[in-house]
């Protein structure tokens, strides 16, 4: 789908990184920028060498010690990085050898939820 700025119906957009010729906006701008914060480590950004998070200093410790530690990383990094939104909850589950981290947000557009899965 192309999109031009005739199409902006929100002051929060952004082109998408999945569809090259697709523009974000609203909600679906502010869960993009959620799952960069969320798949970039800090040091990878130069012009931003603090952005992202540092879960993966915890990915390989027992999951027990992990989990609880990654909830941490994700919620304070997006708190830091993600001004428009409030973090209700940061949870996880387990499934097999995987865990998937939800997080479930509030904006002026509404609800969302991003899910990071590990």
């Amino acid at each position: 789908m192309s999109s031009t700025l005739d199409t902006v119906v929100s002051e929060d957009w952004q082109l998408s990184i999945q569809e090259p010729d697709a523009l974000v906006q609203a909600g679906a701008d502010i869960s993009q920028c959620i799952d960069l914060i969320l798949r970039t480590t800090p040091g990878t950004d130069p012009l931003r060498p603090e952005f992202g998070t540092r879960y993966l200093d915890h990915i390989d410790k027992p999951t027990p010690i992990a989990a609880p530690r990654i909830v941490t990383e994700i919620f304070t990094a997006i708190q830091r990085w993600e001004k428009r939104v409030t973090v209700e909850r940061v949870t996880y589950r387990i499934e097999g050898e995987r865990i998937l981290y939800q997080v479930n947000w509030t904006s002026k557009y509404g609800q969302g939820i991003n899910i990071l899965p590990l």
